[in-house]
């Protein structure tokens, strides 16, 4: 049976603090309601630590918006796989189409 999956990718959108409130809220409605689905959000990667972090010890996984193939180096503005994990990101969208 395939697990059904339900996310948000928050494209440029969220300050820090409204991304908090939006964490804050999703973790309360998640541990409220218990959906058999599985939920994500993809935040932008100036909270995604930040955003990690409230949804921590929840079932609601958090993923980033991009990510570059090599783990170092000189790729200015890009997000490596290791700063990723470290993160708490437990999923990357790649491929998009506006990328």
């Amino acid at each position: 049976m395939h697990k059904v999956w339900i996310g948000a990718g928050w494209k440029m959108n969220h300050t820090l603090r409204e991304a908090e409130a939006y964490a804050v809220a999703l973790r309360q409605f998640i541990e409220s309601s218990q959906p058999s689905m599985g939920v994500f959000v993809v935040p932008p990667y100036t909270v995604l630590h930040r955003v990690s972090s409230l949804l921590k010890e929840t079932p609601i996984m958090v993923g980033a918006q991009n990510m570059h193939w090599e783990e170092r180096g000189a790729h200015t503005g890009e997000i490596s796989p290791l700063m990723l994990k470290d993160c708490g990101v437990t999923l990357v969208e790649l491929g998009h189409c506006e990328r």
